[in-house]
């Protein structure tokens, strides 16, 4: 099985979206805890609903929304029912980063792919055996098509 952890904010969700900077038209959901809009680049998240809907891939959120992360993930078309619950021993570690790890040991013989704009230096360097790709998008824009190009050539791996 092929697990991608995937963020919201600042990886599936943009800090800031333009239509004049990606070729594709927004979205705007009315479904988040602080009934704030949100706006997404419809082609990423078509692309990520293919993904998700892969033989031998599971999407796992990984996001501090929680709960809502599903709900987000679930109204997009992306499948996923499952998301990380934080907790973290640690108070100089990235607060995920934990709750990765355990993820990754309960997991042995799976890949895993992390997708968070926020995964440190730290994560980089002291990975388990099988977190074998982190995308680390620049929150400004997202996760991009190049990206999830990259993405999908793990996912052909595991046919």
């Amino acid at each position: 099985m092929l697990y991608i952890l995937l963020d919201i904010d600042g990886t599936i969700l943009p800090t800031h979206i333009s239509d004049k900077s990606h070729p594709s038209t927004k979205i705007s959901l009315d479904i988040s805890e602080t009934n704030l809009p949100l706006s997404l680049y419809e082609d990423i998240t078509n692309e990520l609903v293919k993904i998700s809907h892969s033989n031998h891939v599971k999407i796992i959120m990984c996001s501090s929304w929680g709960e809502t992360s599903i709900q987000i993930a679930q109204y997009l078309g992306i499948k996923s029912d499952e998301y990380l619950v934080f907790f973290n021993d640690n108070p100089k570690q990235w607060y995920k980063w934990q709750s990765i790890v355990n993820f990754c040991e309960t997991h042995p013989k799976d890949k895993i792919i992390l997708c968070d704009d926020l995964a440190s230096y730290e994560v980089t360097r002291h990975k388990p055996h099988n977190l074998i790709k982190i995308f680390q998008p620049n929150p400004q824009d997202g996760l991009t098509m190049k990206d999830l190009h990259k993405i999908w050539k793990f996912v052909n791996k595991q046919k």
